[in-house]
Order: C-alpha cells, then structure tokens, then sequence
C-alpha cells in the first residue's frame, strides 16, 4: 500500500539536521562507498538537500549542502541519522 513512496524526510529542497555522529556519517565527494570523504558530520549540523537520489552500491545517495560552511557532498539515506529541520 505504501509501494514507491519515498522516505518524507529525504527529497530535493528539504532541510535536516545531523542527530548522530561517528565514523559512519561522511560527505563523500561522489556517491559511492569509494568517494573521498570530504569530512565527517557533526550532531547540530544544518543540512539542505540539493539532489538525488543516486542509487549506488546498493544505497540511496543524496547531495546535500551544510549550511554553515556551504560544502557540498554525498550521504547515504539513513532516517536513523538525520531529523527534519
């Protein structure tokens, strides 16, 4: 009944923050599990989603910008990571 509906949380234009942090939450310069990590998320951090999603190495990448330092880069989905804002 839900089939093909996307996660509310992750689509172009939305903000979120960052609730985690760890090893596990990277910027990636490409999206893929072989991208440069560009840096490691903080809790706090501001988000906006810019594209996606790219499905590669069996996961769902989106281009975000942080906010306050107006980089951009790859992270995989993961509801679990991230709120709305």
């Amino acid at each position: 009944w839900a089939y093909g509906l996307g996660s509310p949380v992750f689509e172009p234009g939305r903000r979120m923050i960052v609730k985690i942090s760890g090893k596990d939450l990277r910027l990636r310069e490409m999206p893929s599990l072989n991208g440069a990590v560009k840096r490691y998320l903080q809790p706090g951090m501001k988000l906006k989603i810019v594209d996606g999603p790219a499905v590669v190495d069996r996961y769902n990448w989106w281009l975000v910008e942080i906010e306050e330092s107006k980089i951009y880069g790859w992270v995989v989905e993961e509801a679990l990571w991230f709120a709305s804002d």
